[in-house]
């Protein structure tokens, strides 16, 4: 009962497990809760009862035996090297495993339908293959191996030992012994059953049975586990190799699942139909349309538009999925990174791609991501797939998988042909390097890497994006401020300049500069009194917290409620906004925050602001020239050391290098990514109000509610919201359609 991770990290443990465990191996046996599972039984349907068929296993190993037999295996691997057959990939190291047997299996198919020879192949699956492989046989295979007589013995008498406990609704029901089968879930198990089908492999071999390539090389049969695909020059081969395998299976206890075994007859090239092969308990038939081996649909070879179009529905599918959901803008991006793309990433390589089916795909991509809020139609795409430490988004584009993938694998074909003559001719096929055209950086671009370029002078550019990494905001939110660093809204200035749709360009709200989204976000002077003030009230609202955490004093109940001029206790007092009183007359009096520390006779004046991103570092300097005059009062009238500290935040996000250096001076546990969190939530809200954006048309959308924009006023994109008349699209295509054609404000 004790979690993998305290094993891996009490290092001070190791010492003494080993000498358990070694002491174990001595003794040649273990504690009965050594291999002892938990096995819950989840119901599947309630309709259909508690009848057998209708629970789910669910089976826990030990922890504790995981460790030890991951330690075994390891041991025995090493040994097994030189044993193993080389068609088996379902273990072993330096192998792309199942994607190195279906590299083979389209070499061998390329090469049947280039040349027109004949092959014939069949697929062999085991009915319940871990379930039926004896102990027996595995104790036979050890020994027939030469496997340590130490580790032998350990191995034979805890598989006496395995069993489980079933446990329904909470209650143990009983206990069962693992009389035939292995466990699944720890790292020795899959070793022993391919050990167990080892012999199989040398077996066929033997027989001289297979396809022979153009180079010369021989393939007869491929093994990932239990999966096996058999390759043979005639239809009487395939049958015999066939009937050799059967009785294999048969003679260690194993039996052919027919349902799902298949044969194929390829003449000269071309895929011919016959009865299939007669066997005691049933008959393998030929394939009708296709068979799917290992994850990939096959026929004459693969079935590449099949698998294509499979595996870019799945994507799509699991992109909507993630998107969906409730996650914030970074873990969205992960999910789909990690969730969706291994979709496209696994056939990609085997399969060819066209260019064309992958732009379309990414562009599929971007609109849900529009659909659903998280991307703005004129934004970067460039950006989009950036790292988020660079100021990206941090998506991964199907383009980059499938290249990323394709190059991994060309280059393992590369290292391995030269001993492997399969891979050999699979490299002659494959044909040259392709060459793969670099992407411009979004950065270099003329109006959507003017932001970068602007603050690069004034700012520390890793922690100016530091709030798409660490802020945990929703993809909406990232998507409207990227998009206002990119000059991707649809301000007034961008409509009369760029779009040509209006002519006047001044701002909606003051009439006087050009409406841009510097000026909205930190040059309107209708937006100053109470809009900016807000923003920066939230920002100064956490350092106040903060400091008044530190002296233990009472903190505002919510981040929206104005602090008291002043708190105070035996320790500090704490001045918000208020104005001070001097000797001698000093034009700046009234900061944001003083912090009075009666105990170090110290006092502390902070001041926010909040100015646009490329005069970060000038409104720093002013701050500490503007309250130099208070400073130097202070000190005189107070007989403490004050410190000036202005805490300065680009309106979209930039910071200043020596913004960490200046929080440190103020008492308390204010964060860099805190206050510069709070600045881009208050621009965003800045934005969608002045802008007026929409933030719930997606909501709206899905339930029913119909966008329609005004065409009689072409200056205003700002979607109208109409009841829909009837019932509401379910359609997924239909919407997709429907919120596609919209031309957005934002």
């Amino acid at each position: 009962m004790i979690h993998s991770y305290w094993l891996k990290k009490l290092t001070a443990l190791h010492e003494r497990l080993a000498a358990q465990m070694n002491q174990l191996l001595r003794d040649g046996t273990h504690p009965e809760w050594l291999t002892e599972g938990r096995t819950i039984l989840i119901m599947k349907d309630p309709s259909k009862g508690t009848v057998p068929s209708n629970y789910r296993p669910i089976t826990c190993l030990s922890t504790t035996w995981k460790l030890m037999s991951g330690i075994i295996a390891a041991k025995i691997s090493g040994h097994m090297d030189q044993y193993m057959s080389k068609a088996q990939k379902g273990i072993g190291k330096d192998t792309r495993g199942a994607k190195h047997q279906l590299l083979v299996d389209r070499t061998v198919a390329q090469d049947c339908r280039t040349r027109h020879t004949n092959l014939c192949t069949a697929w062999i699956d085991y009915k319940k293959a871990y379930d039926s492989m004896p102990h027996t046989w595995i104790t036979e295979c050890l020994e027939l191996y030469n496997i340590n007589r130490t580790l032998r013995t350990f191995i034979a008498n805890s598989m006496k030992l395995w069993k489980t406990t079933l446990v329904a609704n909470g209650k143990p029901l009983a206990q069962v012994s693992i009389k035939c089968g292995i466990y699944q879930g720890d790292a020795l198990s899959p070793l022993l059953f391919c050990i167990g089908l080892n012999p199989l492999s040398q077996i066929i071999n033997k027989t001289g049975y297979g396809y022979r390539l153009r180079n010369g090389a021989t393939i007869s049969h491929l093994l990932y586990m239990d999966d096996i695909k058999l390759y043979a020059k005639s239809e009487r081969d395939i049958d015999s190799l066939i009937h050799t395998t059967r009785i294999y299976s048969s003679d260690i206890g194993m039996s052919f699942g027919l349902e799902k075994c298949s044969r194929m007859v390829t003449k000269r090239g071309k895929v011919i139909h016959t009865e299939g092969v007669s066997l005691p308990d049933g008959t393998i038939a030929d394939i009708e349309d296709s068979y799917k081996y290992l994850g990939i649909p096959q026929a004459n070879g693969n079935l590449e538009q099949a698998t294509r179009k499979a595996a870019t529905a799945k994507y799509l599918q699991r992109v909507r999925q993630v998107l969906r959901s409730q996650l914030n803008g970074k873990n969205k991006s992960r999910a789909i990174n990690s969730y969706a793309l291994p979709v496209i990433r696994y056939p990609a390589g085997i399969i060819r791609w066209p260019k064309e089916e992958i732009q379309t795909t990414d562009v599929k991509t971007r609109k849900l991501l529009t659909m659903h809020g998280g991307f703005h139609p004129k934004s970067s795409t460039l950006r989009l797939y950036a790292s988020r430490k660079e100021g990206g988004r941090g998506l991964v584009s199907v383009r980059a998988t499938i290249q990323d993938e394709t190059s991994e694998i060309h280059k393992y074909i590369k290292d391995k042909a030269p001993t492997d003559g399969v891979l050999s001719e699979c490299l002659r096929q494959w044909g040259t390097d392709e060459v793969l055209e670099e992407e411009p950086s979004w950065e270099d671009k003329p109006l959507h890497g003017m932001y970068h370029r602007n603050i690069t002078e004034v700012a520390d550019l890793k922690k100016s994006y530091q709030w798409l990494e660490r802020a945990g905001l929703k993809d909406s939110t990232e998507a409207l401020i990227l998009a206002a660093q990119e000059q991707a809204l649809s301000t007034r200035a961008i409509e009369a300049q760029i779009y040509h749709t209006r002519q006047d360009p001044r701002c909606r709200l003051c009439k006087e500069a050009p409406e841009t989204v510097q000026h909205i976000t930190a040059g309107c002077k209708m937006l100053a009194g109470k809009a900016y003030m807000e923003r920066h009230n939230q920002v100064a609202g956490i350092v106040y917290r903060n400091i008044c955490a530190e002296y233990g004093l009472e903190t505002p109940r919510s981040k929206w409620e104005t602090p008291p001029k002043v708190v105070e206790n035996d320790r500090a007092k704490i001045l918000w906004d208020f104005q001070i009183q001097t000797d001698r007359m000093v034009m700046a009096n009234q900061p944001d925050i003083v912090v009075v520390d009666k105990e170090q006779r110290r006092a502390v004046v902070v001041d926010v602001a909040i100015p646009s991103d490329g005069n970060i570092r000038r409104k720093e300097h002013e701050k500490l020239e503007k309250y130099q005059g208070l400073r130097e009062e202070l000190e005189k009238a107070w007989k403490v050391k004050a410190t000036v500290v202005p805490v300065v935040i680009g309106a979209l996000g930039a910071v200043t290098p020596k913004l960490d250096e200046w929080l440190q001076h103020i008492p308390g546990s204010t964060s860099d990514i805190s206050v510069q969190k709070s600045a881009v939530l208050g621009t965003a809200r800045i934005l969608r109000r002045t802008l007026k954006l929409p933030g719930l048309c997606i909501n709206m959308l899905q339930n029913g509610t119909q966008l329609l924009l005004n065409p009689s006023n072409s200056s205003n994109c700002t979607p109208s919201i109409m009841p829909k008349q009837g019932k509401a699209p379910t359609s997924r295509n239909t919407k997709e359609q429907h919120i596609s054609g919209l031309k957005w404000d934002a």
